[in-house]
């Protein structure tokens, strides 16, 4: 009886496997006894049955345009629904609907366009409400998650483009559930029909939350994934058993295997690019079948077959994907894949990346290939990633040591009881379809490097076509060498523990991102709130705020929340600004938003909605160098996104009063603080500071203070020329400590504060001159005591030196 299509020769016993190996024909009754048909697959009909459930969930939480580059997609659906034509990519315009998206192959936007062509969605701009903030790429911001803006009309039932991008997400979660079940077939093959390890490589991709994410977006990856997924399956099916059957047989499976491989190929080509890094494979595989069928021999048959199961497949592959490229070829002037047209829209690297840059790449793209939601902006919690890092690279030396031992026991026969042991468990995985799964990740992986080297492309998940081998082989290595028992439950928790994982992902991390903020009224305010009453250009009042620091950090955030109340109705979309202005007014932070964290345009509210703005403003590291310390003034207004220079709207205060729009501030603090030289006497003013040091150049003049204690004023420091042959007064550089921009009302004890006043002698008559500074109050005029070591100093001055001119 010939093995059923699909179901691979499972060798029973020493004997059986030493046969399998050398290939030779294989107990028909063991193929039987021990073929998956008698295996129950209801734990891999579970586990699809969930993936479909999930998947399900995760469309309709994300909102429509929400997922990666899925606009960009669905423009090039909604252009061949609305015009039955293919886009042309132009050079150099990003900004185009479809970015680029335009020139990818056509399979999964046709199809998609056949499942939508009929709904109503509109122009463009009516189905596309772009989001200018959004933090697309960033996941360390809390705001502006969302790439576009969501109405209120979005909700069930759909209707227009929210139908349709559903209906589109549902294709993908087809296509995704193919491969899924393709890849629980492969995993079979891989352990040779053992239920448990194929179940859990099979979960490992049906319960990776990116996988499922992307699964249920309008996305062309699904396309290719399917296809590629689908053409290794029957690549495995075609080396695992490599001889079974008849040589006729194996001479028929050679030519319908070629046909078919084409014709999957081609269509995964004409879902994406990718594909075409299984036609070498597929030639190998191929060659090494009509080695097999013509007895492991080099006669002219052998030839004449591997170049004839090879030509047809090349000729169905073309038949198949070839018009899409030659059509390439013709638009982009020779260029059949379109890539130079695709670097020029979606930008190159301007340098060659360094091993610095891929290493920092890197961490990204191993946290995307499980759970980088959003516009890659949306995080999981970090710790997963570290337990997940650590399952792989256990996994990882679980393959390695797997190689390693089956090579060495390959060469020579097993001198030990361990060894033997060893052996056993190795038999228990298909050589060739563990060949096949490593190939193809190594062909994945080497393209990818390839690419990332002119285009930055730094995402685990574009890794997917091969996700059932990397799954496949990931389950291997880390249960090859447990007991039966020990590979059951490894299985068991991978499976459990991604699919709480995946479960949870919904609604613990992508729901909250777009979640908008309740809509206030007067009574909803907190009673801490501090007022400002400022109104923007007539529109917007800014009831007040709340600050979550008074001191910060270089590189840390400042939370603070906004009261905004629309005062009445909005004729354009105001912007939100906050600006951290350090020393000299640079900015050292920014946040620019629609209100509600970019997800309450102002005209979508009513007049007398409240709105608090939460938000956590970046301060720039750089302000370690030359800002800190420094008083952080907070200002806040509104600005047009679209007006030339987006300059801020005036401001008036409760009484119409033009003010400038600062609202707060904070004190902005160095990591470290410096430590300069110390000058013997150090001068101690009072109990508030001390003198350190002083550095004269010719233009200015450097003091060295130590805070000592805390002042409740802010006091001025005086410097003072005396003609030393007169001792008559010649000028003075009066000045507030660091320019004013770090107060005496600031200081805290244990601070060094580097003082720098500049100083203009250029109209001072020749001369000798004494140098005296100190420090007042300037409300007063009063002087703060200044000591030295025998006690209280003349006018409380510390004369520093004489200056000559």
């Amino acid at each position: 009886m010939a093995p059923a299509p699909g179901i691979p020769t499972v060798p029973v016993g020493k004997a059986a496997w030493s046969h399998g190996r050398r290939g030779a024909i294989v107990n028909p009754k063991s193929i039987i006894q021990n073929s998956p048909l008698k295996t129950r697959h209801s734990l891999a009909a579970l586990i699809l049955l969930m993936f479909i459930s999930l998947a399900v969930i995760y469309s309709v939480v994300t909102p429509p345009f929400e997922a990666g580059d899925e606009s960009r997609h669905y423009a090039v659906v909604k252009y061949i629904a609305d015009t039955g034509r293919l886009p042309v990519q132009e050079p150099g315009e990003p900004q185009i609907h479809w970015s680029h998206e335009g020139n990818q192959p056509p399979l999964y936007y046709t199809l998609a366009a056949a499942l939508t062509f009929w709904i109503d969605d509109g122009d463009w701009d009516d189905v596309y409400w772009y989001n200018p903030h959004t933090t697309i790429g960033n996941p360390l911001r809390e705001d502006n998650k969302n790439i576009v803006i969501h109405p209120p009309g979005e909700a069930w039932p759909w209707r227009g483009h929210v139908l349709a991008v559903h209906l589109a997400r549902f294709l993908s979660i087809a296509m995704a559930a193919g491969t899924v079940a393709a890849t629980y077939a492969i995993a079979l093959h891989l352990f040779r029909g053992r239920r448990w390890p194929a179940a859990g490589a099979v979960a490992i991709t049906a319960f990776n939350p990116m996988f499922i994410f992307i699964s249920a977006s309008v996305n062309n990856d699904n396309a290719v994934i399917l296809f590629c997924t689908l053409t290794l399956w029957l690549l495995v099916r075609l080396v695992d058993p490599p001889a079974a059957g008849r040589t006729g047989q194996r001479a028929a499976a050679g030519r319908t295997a070629g046909l078919v491989l084409g014709l999957l190929i081609g269509l995964g080509a004409l879902s994406k690019l990718y594909a075409f890094g299984l036609l070498p494979l597929a030639a190998a595989v191929l060659v090494w079948l009509a080695w097999q069928s013509n007895g492991r021999g080099l006669s002219a048959r052998f030839w004449r077959r591997a170049a004839g199961w090879n030509g047809a497949m090349l000729a169905v592959f073309l038949l198949t994907a070839g018009w899409f490229y030659a059509r390439n070829a013709l638009l982009y002037h020779g260029d059949i894949f379109a890539l130079q047209v695709m670097r020029e829209t979606a930008g190159m690297r301007q340098h060659a990346p360094t091993l610095a840059t891929l290493r920092a790449e890197f961490q990204g793209f191993r946290i995307a290939y499980w759970a980088l939601f959003g516009g890659v902006n949306i995080l999981a919690d970090g710790w997963i990633y570290s337990v997940l890092d650590a399952v792989s690279l256990l996994a990882v030396l679980g393959v390695v040591g797997f190689l390693i031992l089956d090579f060495r026991l390959t060469i020579r026969r097993p001198a030990s009881i361990l060894q033997s042991s060893i052996q056993n468990r190795l038999s228990k995985i298909s050589r060739p379809t563990f060949s096949i799964l490593l190939g193809w990740y190594l062909i994945m992986v080497s393209g990818f490097i390839a690419w990332n080297i002119t285009q930055p492309a730094g995402q685990g998940r574009l890794l997917y076509p091969a996700t059932a081998a990397i799954s496949a082989l990931g389950m291997l290595g880390l249960t090859w060498f447990l007991p039966r028992q020990g590979q059951k439950l490894v299985a068991g928790l991978c499976a459990a523990g991604l699919f709480v994982f995946a479960a949870v992902s919904p609604f613990r991390y992508i729901a909250p991102a777009y979640a908008a903020p309740p809509l206030l009224t007067p009574a909803d305010l907190p009673p801490d709130i501090q007022p400002v009453d400022f109104t923007y250009d007539g529109t917007m009042r800014l009831i007040g705020y709340r600050l979550g620091a008074e001191v910060v950090r270089p590189a840390q955030t400042l939370p603070i929340t906004l009261y905004w109340e629309l005062h009445q109705p909005a004729r354009l979309d105001y912007s939100i600004f906050i600006h951290l202005l350090g020393r000299g007014r640079g900015v050292v932070g920014q946040i620019d938003s629609y209100p509600g964290g970019g997800k309450w345009p102002t005209t979508l509210l009513q007049p007398g909605q409240i709105i608090a703005d939460r938000y956590a403003v970046p301060i720039r590291p750089e302000a370690e160098l030359d800002h800190a310390p420094a008083r952080l003034l907070i200002a806040a207004g509104i600005y047009d996104y679209r007006e030339p220079g987006r300059p801020g709207k005036p401001a008036v205060d409760a009484a119409g009063r033009p003010v400038e729009p600062v609202i707060a501030a904070v004190k902005l603090v160095p990591w470290q603080w410096p430590n300069p030289p110390r000058h013997e006497p150090v001068i101690n003013f009072f109990d508030k500071a001390r003198l350190l040091s002083y550095e004269l150049s010719p233009d200015a003049l450097t003091l060295n203070w130590e805070a000592t204690g805390t002042f409740d004023t802010d006091y001025t420091v005086f410097i003072q020329l005396w003609r030393v042959d007169t001792n008559e007064y010649a000028a003075g550089f009066d000045g507030p400590p660091v320019q004013g921009d770090y107060p005496t009302s600031l200081w805290s004890p244990g601070e060094i504060i580097v003082d720098v006043h500049p100083l203009d002698l250029s109209n001072l008559p020749a001369g000798t001159y004494r140098l005296l500074v100190g420090l007042y109050n300037p409300a007063t005029g009063e002087r703060l005591p200044a000591f030295g070591p025998d006690g209280p100093l003349p006018d409380y001055a510390v004369e520093l030196g004489v200056v000559e001119r």
